[in-house]
């Protein structure tokens, strides 16, 4: 199907996930990891892909969420 074919050729020409800014209405800092975190998972929507954000208890999962809710 035509989306697998986009999917490969953007594989192919993969370089770099996106370097997305957050949100303007976003009332928090984001730290490195977690802007990192949001324009991962900002990639994988773009993309129609799936995935999961793993980070370690207490990182900010929750924030980077919300952040790609809101971006969305």
């Amino acid at each position: 199907p035509g989306e697998i074919s986009d999917l490969a050729g953007g594989r192919r020409n993969f370089k770099t996930i996106e370097k997305t800014g957050p949100p303007h209405d976003l009332q928090a800092t984001l730290r490195e990891y977690q802007l990192a975190g949001f324009q991962w998972m900002h990639f994988l929507a773009r993309h129609g892909l799936h995935g999961i954000l793993a980070d370690d208890m207490g990182l900010g999962k929750t924030l980077q969420s919300l952040t790609h809710i809101l971006h969305e």
